[in-house]
């Protein structure tokens, strides 16, 4: 179908371009010229075209790079028209013609193509229940997520405009979206635009820029009503998904890794394998959210059996029934239990011969400990005290503690025991 165009196209140019050529009057001594070159013409352009892989494309996607293939394959085809017309017709021949039909065949070649992608991407306005939005960040990468809001189904999002702290960009609009101002303008700008959603697209010093623009809202209540999303850099998509090609598709709400002026530290999680796998694991607090989080981890590094050790039974319930769903038969075992129960430890220590603890189970809220420090000192010290000695005796290859943070330079009870 596209090749059908084009050769419609191409057909009509050099067709109007006589005609333009003598007001819409074409001479009867003149119409031989056209018929004897029509066919040399139509078939040089699709030859061209052809060549200059135009048919490899889909329309809606009609870059720079398109116009520029169209331009080499006119340019190109024009060279061989003009040797054929010239040593075909020795006589009469509009030489004016020349000049037109390939200006007309790049109009309109490309003209379409535009068109179509035009078509695709301002097909619609956005409902009334579209979301109203501001992107912070007016480069490539705002550009690149203003197209991908403007090719979304439904416009869902109404994008008023754009920040960006570079002032020469201030005042100029990117696809009819102005740029209003820097950051110092987000507060007024959310208030007076009544903005639902702002959009952080940037590559560089997010961390710091994230932490300003948040501390920029004066109302702690207009923080509420405002959701702060970022996009995505290039490397964090090909890290999640090799295939897409869509920033919006990655956009996500803002994690405590954006707000780390520097990458964040990966973990080489070889030699976790190596410790971890075909051994026995226990785990005490299991059911808190530092024990889960550890327990599930775990589980992924495939130990011949996972203990879970938790006092809390409601807890011990929900942790078991989700890793339940993922472990193998007999590799999980599940203890309701406190870990100031010497007996217990002894008892979990004879059966399941561990070769690892990861030791989780503390008290950890402040006011609590503040108000009861003898519960701090019996759990947090005295309960790690007997572990550690039981598994010592036992000999336990590796015993960690996972509370030590809390006793560099301890400031309350909780970190002191």
């Amino acid at each position: 179908m596209v090749f059908a165009v084009d050769l419609l196209l191409v057909s009509f140019s050099y067709w109007i371009s006589f005609h333009l050529r003598f007001d819409f009057t074409l001479p009867p001594e003149h119409l031989p010229a056209f018929q004897s070159t029509f066919l040399i013409v139509v078939a040089a352009r699709m030859a061209a075209f052809y060549y200059f892989d135009l048919y490899r494309g889909f329309w809606r996607y009609a870059s720079l790079t398109d116009l520029t293939s169209i331009f080499k394959a006119i340019i190109s085809s024009q060279v061989v028209i003009a040797a054929l017309v010239f040593f075909l017709r020795h006589g009469i021949f509009p030489r004016s013609v020349l000049i037109i039909d390939p200006i007309l065949a790049l109009i309109l070649v490309g003209g379409i193509r535009f068109v179509i992608r035009s078509t695709r991407e301002f097909r619609s306005s956005p409902g009334q229940d579209a979301v109203k939005t501001l992107i912070f960040g007016a480069g490539d990468l705002g550009e690149s997520v203003l197209r991908d809001f403007m090719r979304e189904k439904g416009l869902r999002r109404r994008i008023v405009g754009f920040l960006d702290d570079d002032k020469k960009k201030w005042g100029r609009k990117i696809h009819g979206v102005p740029i209003i101002g820097g950051r110092s303008r987000l507060d007024e700008v959310v208030r007076r635009h009544g903005v639902e959603e702002v959009v952080i697209a940037v590559n560089h010093s997010r961390g710091k820029l994230i932490s300003e623009l948040v501390a920029l809202f004066r109302d702690g209540d207009l923080l509420k009503k405002v959701q702060i999303k970022t996009i995505p850099t290039l490397s964090e998509m090909l890290a999640h998904d090799p295939s897409s090609r869509k920033w919006a598709a990655g956009m996500r709400k803002i994690e405590l890794s954006d707000l780390l002026n520097r990458k964040p530290v990966k973990t080489d999680m070889e030699p976790v394998s190596e410790l971890v796998k075909g051994r026995t694991i226990l785990v005490t607090g299991a059911g808190g959210t530092i024990g889960a989080e550890l327990s599930r981890q775990i589980l992924n590094f495939k130990p011949a059996k996972l203990v879970l050790l938790e006092n809390h039974n409601t807890a011990l319930f929900y942790i078991d029934k989700e890793l339940s769903e993922k472990a193998a038969p007999g590799q999980l075992e599940t203890v309701a239990g406190d870990v100031k129960d010497t007996g217990l430890l002894e008892n979990i220590f004879r059966t399941y011969k561990p070769n690892l603890v990861f030791h989780a189970a503390a008290h950890k809220h402040v006011p609590l400990m503040e108000g009861n420090p003898q519960e701090a000192v019996k759990n947090n010290t005295l309960a790690t005290h007997s572990l550690a000695r039981t598994a010592a005796a036992h000999g336990v290859d590796r015993f960690l503690y996972i509370s030590t943070d809390k006793a560099v330079r301890p400031a309350n009870v909780m970190g002191a025991s």
